[in-house]
């Protein structure tokens, strides 16, 4: 009997990802369509988000200015301009947020390849410098050990960065289409506010306050969709981008940590040394002293002294630089532990109701 092999089913997010496409295309077929340039009554054709907000910041203005109107009327058309200003402050931030979305889009994939590029050097490159020279002063080694350090703790914490965004992009795909779906119910309602305003308003400046603000909140929802689809179509490149940062940040984890295991041995091995030198130095010093003045003989013994706790420290600094990398280790383990179980924990639908969303989504999809 013949037998055939399965197909590979797609991972988890990209199933996600895809239904969340499905989702929002049916939505652009049945949802209300983008306004092109709005006729707004009262103010005229609108090209641009900045051009409204300049013709609002300059009606608000113009009413602060009023002598003419009572204070409750100033008040209510100055909270409308305001409304207005602040909703369309936002609408340019999302707009900003969706461009960003397009730019990760179209520019990922040449990241990736430069990253995944940058891994094959490393891994043709030697894993530490054969050697430090000798002739290195004391204070220049331990300014350099102090440098490794940093860098390999600022690795190390954009490693759990990385892993943290990865793990939150497994559960937003279900909240952009919550917040998608509260966007869109919105603008229902403020298309039906723009219906009515006619009839609510007192005055011809109330009419166009009023009809401005709900166009400025109007455009903020249209740009929070377009965002939040733009934010679901950049997940897969996303998650490849991480995927190769992740990947080359390990390796240069491996590799700085060998260089900085060895720059820490150098240190602690050069400290020792100047310390036994010091203290060799000082029991010549002492013995060339003796039957001389008292004087010079207590000094003598001083040194003695020094040097004796100088080779006591160096020792315990390096004992204390092996204990702390133990230490480091450790904590590395539990965090490797935690994230492992909470994984396991998302995987079976037991963290929260996104769990199951996950699930029910992944039911919907064909194998």
């Amino acid at each position: 009997m013949k037998s055939y092999s399965r197909r590979p089913r797609p991972s988890l997010l990209t199933r996600v990802c895809l239904a969340a496409s499905l989702f929002l295309a049916a939505l652009a077929l049945h949802g209300p369509a983008w306004p092109q340039e709005p006729e707004i009554p009262g103010v005229g054709q609108i090209n641009s988000l900045e051009e409204l907000l300049e013709w609002t910041e300059a009606e608000k203005d113009k009413t602060e200015s009023r002598s003419d109107l009572g204070e409750l009327k100033k008040a209510d058309l100055l909270n409308a301009y305001n409304d207005a200003m602040r909703a369309l402050e936002a609408a340019q931030e999302y707009r900003d947020k969706e461009q960003a979305y397009q730019k990760i889009i179209e520019l990922g994939q040449d990241k990736v390849q430069s990253m995944k590029k940058k891994l094959e050097d490393l891994e043709t490159a030697k894993t530490a410098d054969p050697s430090l020279p000798d002739s290195m002063p004391m204070p220049e080694a331990e300014q350099l050990l102090i440098k490794m350090q940093s860098e390999h703790a600022a690795l190390e914490s954009r490693l759990i960065e990385i892993q943290n965004i990865l793990d939150e992009l497994k559960t937003r795909p279900a909240k952009v289409q919550g917040q998608v779906a509260e966007a869109r119910k919105a603008l229902l309602e403020l298309g039906n506010q723009l219906v009515v305003i006619p009839g609510t308003t007192e005055s011809p400046q109330q009419k166009d306050a009023y009809t401005v603000r709900l166009h400025a909140q109007r455009m903020e929802r249209e740009n929070e969709v377009k965002m939040l689809e733009q934010e679901l179509l950049s997940y897969p490149t996303q998650t490849n981008l991480l995927t190769a940062e992740q990947e080359l940040i390990q390796k240069q984890l491996l590799l700085s940590g060998e260089k900085l295991q060895q720059m820490e041995a150098f240190v602690s091995e050069r400290g020792q040394a100047e310390a036994r030198q010091a203290q060799e130095e000082s029991a010549i010093v002492e013995k060339q002293a003796s039957g001389k003045h008292p004087e010079i003989l207590k000094i003598a013994a001083e040194n003695a002294e020094l040097s004796q706790e100088l080779v006591v420290l160096a020792k315990k600094l390096a004992e204390i630089r092996t204990s702390q990398n133990q230490h480091e280790d450790q904590a590395k383990q539990i965090e490797q532990d935690f994230r492992s179980s909470k994984q396991r924990l998302e995987i079976a639908g037991l963290s929260d109701a996104r769990g199951q969303f996950m699930s029910n989504e992944q039911q919907k999809l064909p194998d």
